[in-house]
């Protein structure tokens, strides 16, 4: 995740595949700061019966693209 969040401000990653987890304990870490727009349009979404979502996503062009 530490990846994603230094290379998504560079404009180099153009689709984020994420898999969310269910967890019993505790939260997870969030992968944009709260309040700050994230620039991605979801695509698809796709559920596991082992309670697993995937979320892929396409990146917005962003006002210097």
């Amino acid at each position: 995740m530490d990846l994603a969040r230094t290379l998504l401000p560079t404009g180099l990653i153009d689709e984020l595949s994420l898999f969310v987890c269910p967890t019993m304990l505790g939260r997870g870490r969030p992968l944009f700061p709260a309040g700050q727009p994230s620039g991605l349009r979801l695509e698809f979404r796709k559920s596991f019966g082992t309670g697993v979502v995937l979320h892929h996503y396409s990146l917005l062009p962003g006002p210097d693209k």
